[in-house]
């Protein structure tokens, strides 16, 4: 059958409206380009910082942990959903719609389970920088490396199970909203966790003095402060990319499936996929631990003296 002859009203279980597939050829180029420019940094960028985690001793604590974790997913998301993003657009592009299809399928599937995993990491790390203040002399006992990992197993595998009802069961719709109201909890969290952390630090640094600066904390204030903030900017940087991606969500489930909602779906699952490109350049500029390491690790992998 010649692909270029097909029209699909029907993918799988995505909706689309790929007839009018000519209509968004400009908007596939812009996706393709920014694909194309993104997917290496993310790969590379995220992998090394993985990689530099697991063989550094020193950061082997649960919020380095966790940012290896949510950097191996945006690793994936480099390797394999953004190549396969890449392959969809150019398939629209040569009215390939059978192939741009399949492939949107595995960039779907790819797509929302990387970016899954990396934001209820993302929402887990807040939580464990406001259990250090919570917990206090117990937080070393109670948030371990092993806790962590498996919480993270736990995500892995909730999605993965996830993806498979999607091709069983679920349409796209109600798939669609099972993630949403899972996504503003993530929000919900998120925001909650870092007012408590910024309301309690702010009231701890009116109570601190020369004198009692020292022997009012049983760990470093500056340095959980300096750790934390540097959390909260990955964080918002990671909102600020994935917020459009939820209102278009919203949209869909509210308006139903269109051209227009079909466009900013293209546009702002590239933007989120993209948004794994820049993630290693904002843990290696807010954490100076994580720098040196990376630094150190790039030297031996390029063996410079």
């Amino acid at each position: 059958m010649n692909n270029t002859s097909v029209t699909l009203t029907t993918c799988f279980f995505l909706d689309t409206t790929s007839e009018s597939s000519e209509h968004f050829d400009s908007l596939s180029l812009a996706c393709l380009v920014l694909h194309s420019v993104s997917f290496l940094p993310a790969a590379l960028g995220n992998g090394i910082v993985a990689l530099t985690t697991l063989k550094t001793p020193s950061l082997h604590k649960p919020s380095f942990v966790l940012l290896s974790c949510a950097a191996m997913a945006d690793s994936l998301t480099g390797f394999l959903a953004q190549p396969v993003a890449m392959a969809s657009f150019a398939a629209k592009l040569r009215r390939k719609l059978i192939t741009a299809c399949q492939l949107d399928v595995v960039k779907e599937i790819m797509g929302w389970l990387f970016s899954g995993v990396s934001v209820s990491i993302l929402a887990l790390l807040s939580v464990e920088r406001y259990l250090v203040l919570h917990l206090g002399t117990r937080y070393r006992s109670v948030v371990t490396v092993k806790r962590v990992l498996l919480a993270v197993t736990v995500f892995w595998l909730s999605l993965v199970i996830l993806e498979i009802l999607r091709f069983l069961v679920l349409n796209n719709k109600t798939f669609t909203a099972i993630h949403v109201p899972f996504m503003f909890l993530s929000l919900m969290t998120l925001t909650a966790t870092y007012f408590q952390i910024h309301h309690y630090i702010k009231r701890q640094s009116l109570k601190l003095t020369p004198a009692n600066n020292r022997q009012v904390h049983s760990f470093d204030i500056a340095k959980y402060k300096k750790i934390t903030v540097a959390v909260l900017y990955i964080v918002c940087f990671y909102w600020l990319f994935f917020a459009p991606f939820v209102c278009v969500l919203v949209a869909y489930l509210i308006l139903g499936f269109s051209e227009t909602v079909e466009g900013a779906y293209y546009i702002t699952t590239t933007v989120i996929l993209a948004n794994a490109a820049v993630n290693p350049f904002l843990y290696c500029w807010k954490l100076r631990a994580l720098r040196k390491a990376v630094l150190i690790n790039l030297k031996l992998i390029l063996q410079l003296d």
